[in-house]
This record gives C-alpha cells, sequence and structure tokens, in this order.
C-alpha cells in the first residue's frame, strides 16, 4: 500500500529539478490475522499491521552565479532513508444477510514511519573554477550526512455492499474514506548540517473513493471479474508540484482466477491539472496514466 515512484527523465534542462528529480517510497506490509465466525451469516476480524518503508529522494540544489547573475546547478542532493518500521492495526465484520445480500465494513489505523537514514551532496561543476571552489567550501560534499524524518501514513474506513444477482454474477460497491489530513508535513531533519534541514508542506485533505465490480462464474471453474473506479485526489493546488503531482482519477479493471491463480489488469486516467497557485512558486501542467498488472499465486 502507498508505494509509488516519481521520476523526471530530462534531469539537468527539467525546470523542477531544484524541487524533485525523483521520489520512491516503499512499503511492504505484514499482517498476522484472526478471523471469528461469530455465527453462521456474522463474521469478524481483526489484524495486526507491521509496515516495512523506505524513502529516496533525489533533486537539484541551485545557486545564482554573482559573475553572470544566471542561475546555476551546483550540487544533486541524494537522500536515502534505512528500511523502517511503523507498527498499526486493522479491524472488520462481514454480515450475510442471506444469500443474495451482504455487506462488510472495516478499517485500517494510521500508522508513523520514523525514518533515519543518510543525505549525501554531489558537486556538479558550473565551468568557473572560482565559483567552484566557493561552493565546496560551503557546503560539506561527498560525506554521508544523517538524516531523519517521518510520514504518518493515513487511516482508512470502508464500507461494501455484495449483490448475488444471479447464481454466478455477484456485483460489489465500495465507498471508501481515507484520513489523508494526517500527511501534513515531510520534516527533513540534518543533525549534522542544519543549514540543509528542509520542511516539505504537503496539507493534503480527507477524501473518498468509489468503486464497483462485477464476478461472472464461468463452466470450467474459472471466474471473470470487471471494475470501475473513481478517486478524489487529497492534494491542494498549492502543493501539487514535481515530487508528487496527484489529480482526480478514474480506472477501470479486468480479472481472471482460479482456485490456484489470480491474474489482474488495472488502467488509471489522472485528470491534466494546471497549477495557478503553488507554495513553490513552481507552475506546470500534470498528466498521468498508468497501467498496473497484478498476480496472485495460493497455497
Amino acid at each position: 500500500p502507498f508505494a509509488l515512484a516519481t521520476n523526471w527523465a530530462d534531469k539537468n534542462d527539467f525546470s523542477g529539478r531544484f524541487l524533485s528529480l525523483r521520489a520512491e517510497l516503499v512499503t511492504i506490509d505484514l499482517t498476522p490475522s484472526l478471523g471469528w465466525q461469530v455465527s453462521e451469516n456474522f463474521s469478524v476480524g481483526a489484524s495486526l499491521v507491521v509496515r516495512l518503508s523506505q524513502v529516496e529522494l533525489l533533486r537539484r540544489a541551485p545557486t545564482v552565479n554573482p559573475f553572470t547573475n544566471g542561475v546555476q546547478d551546483v550540487a544533486s542532493v541524494f537522500l536515502e532513508s534505512d528500511l523502517d518500521t511503523g507498527v498499526g492495526a486493522a479491524f472488520g465484520l462481514l454480515h450475510k444477510v442471506n444469500d443474495r445480500f451482504s455487506w462488510g465494513l472495516s478499517y485500517r489505523s494510521r500508522i508513523e514511519v520514523d525514518y533515519e537514514g543518510d543525505g549525501r551532496l554531489t558537486q556538479i561543476s558550473t565551468g568557473n573554477a572560482q565559483l567552484d571552489a566557493i561552493v565546496a567550501g560551503s557546503l560539506p560534499f561527498d560525506t554521508d550526512l544523517p538524516l531523519e524524518t517521518s510520514i504518518e501514513f493515513p487511516d482508512m474506513a470502508s464500507l461494501g455492499f455484495a449483490f448475488q444477482v444471479t447464481d454466478r454474477t455477484l456485483v460489489e460497491i465500495d465507498v471508501n474514506w481515507t484520513g489523508w489530513s494526517s500527511f501534513d508535513r515531510v520534516d527533513l531533519e540534518f543533525a549534522t548540517a542544519p543549514d540543509l534541514t528542509t520542511e516539505l508542506i504537503q496539507d493534503y485533505d480527507d477524501v473518498y473513493n468509489y468503486r464497483i465490480g462485477v464476478a461472472i462464474d464461468t463452466d470450467r471453474g474459472t471466474q471473470w471479474r470487471f471494475g470501475a473506479l473513481y478517486d478524489e485526489t487529497p492534494q491542494p493546488e498549492e502543493t501539487t508540484g514535481p515530487l508528487l503531482p496527484d489529480a482526480d482519477r478514474i480506472g477501470g479493471t479486468i480479472g481472471w482466477g482460479n482456485e490456484r491463480l489470480d491474474l489482474a489488469l488495472m488502467y488509471l486516467d489522472f485528470d491534466e491539472r494546471t497549477t495557478t497557485t503553488n507554495r513553490e512558486n513552481f507552475f506546470g501542467t500534470y498528466k498521468t496514466e498508468v497501467w498496473l498488472f497484478g498476480a496472485t499465486l495460493k497455497f
């Protein structure tokens, strides 16, 4: 969950390179779970969620060339955390009202991960030996700088309804809420180089998303699945930028499965988004399309 990567290809000329060239978030959840069938038609469950996560950030650092009054790249800034851990919990219930209708409710708690890692600055020559010497004397190049930061992953709640339309066709509808307002800021703290400490304001909002799915059983013991979704973006225009550009999106899914194997394909189409207000005074137009493939092996 929450894994993502943004990578800008033109690292030398991209106008947003001083804000972000690459951002990657890796998350792995370990979820030992316990379920209890309270009655024939009612079940509850709970999970411990152990989240392993790692963050990488890459950008350029600029300076004003006093000889030309132009802005020039002087450093590549690479930040990498260790694989760190946070702990949360999840709860759920499922009520089978009758053979044709059931509903379920689930909740996943917020999880805060405190990261430790290192930052490293690599000097980029400006072509002016005098300016390069000034920059080299002002920044701690080619050394690992201890780094600390934290991310509070949001809590989530889901309400779903399943309808057995025919003996072979199941329709399911979800309404999901995500408490993204917990993702308000990311502080990058350098204990040995406090001048490099950076505050990344995000100010996300709580949002809803909606999903509908259809599962159709076949004579061969397999199942075809189709779905559609709409997601609201939690990101306000003021913090939309090269680091994590986001927008409202729609998507479609198709899947196939049997007793052993499940295959799925998802397409996401993000709205084109043009910023006219921005905390960093960086304005741009963003358009994203995503293809996702998933496979699950059961044993």
